[in-house]
């Protein structure tokens, strides 16, 4: 009865289901909101996928920055935040 079915690890959001069962993280530029699901994809025109690839923002959260893409946005290291200098350049400090 049950011989074809097949345990899976529950993913979280930010990450999808891989054929073997396990999970993998979204790649750079998209996102997955529903856990335990569903597919990576790319956020909407004009927004930006979050650091953690849960969700798409119009501007980096606390403790990220823009990717030179614009793409996405990475998480700060630890130590390290981020500043938006007057110019325009991006500058991580610690």
């Amino acid at each position: 009865m049950y011989e074809d079915s097949v345990c899976s690890d529950v993913c979280l959001p930010g990450s999808m289901p891989t054929e073997s069962g396990g999970c993998t993280a979204c790649e750079l530029g998209t996102f997955n909101d529903v856990e335990a699901g569903g597919t990576c994809r790319q956020c909407p025109a004009g927004l930006l996928a979050n650091g953690a690839r849960t969700g798409c923002v119009g501007v980096c959260e606390a403790g990220s920055y823009p990717h030179d893409s614009y793409s996405y946005c990475e998480l700060c290291g630890p130590g390290t935040s981020f500043s938006l200098l007057f110019r325009g350049e991006l500058r991580l400090t610690r």
